[in-house]
């Protein structure tokens, strides 16, 4: 479930980074070119992570009804990806900018504070749940 918010968000991240063309900007640095571009390619944008990644996302989530070994992989894989979207997102200037109480945007400052929050969740879940082997 919380796969799946995470998934939701990001993908509203990506449609608004198109968008307005926010690319992938980590640490300041310019690493692509095109917001559109960038998604594919394994950049990601200024408000989501890359392509590629939500797609092991969904492998791994699809992982956990699966036997206990591919499960525990599963759950593992969700927990480090989880880490990897949040610092992603720590690390983007857009991210400093939107939530400042001055500059709160409607729709991106809540698509940041999900793009933080929502992969620590996940992150937090599948450790516990590696912990108990249940996947509610």
């Amino acid at each position: 479930m919380m796969s799946l918010a995470l998934s939701s968000n990001a993908l509203l991240g990506t449609f608004v980074a198109v968008r307005d063309d926010i690319p992938a900007r980590w640490g300041g640095l310019p690493l692509g070119h095109r917001a559109s571009r960038d998604f594919f390619v394994g950049w990601g944008t200024g408000l989501s992570g890359p392509a590629p990644l939500y797609l092991l996302q969904l492998l791994a989530t699809a992982g956990l009804w699966r036997d206990d070994r591919t499960a525990r992989a599963s759950r593992a894989l969700l927990a480090l990806l989880g880490i990897a979207y949040a610092a992603g997102m720590i690390g983007e200037p857009v991210a400093w900018h939107v939530l400042r109480p001055s500059r709160f945007d409607p729709l991106k400052t809540p698509i940041v504070a999900g793009n933080l929050v929502l992969p620590l969740a996940m992150t937090v879940l599948a450790m516990q749940r590696a912990r108990t082997g249940s996947l509610s």
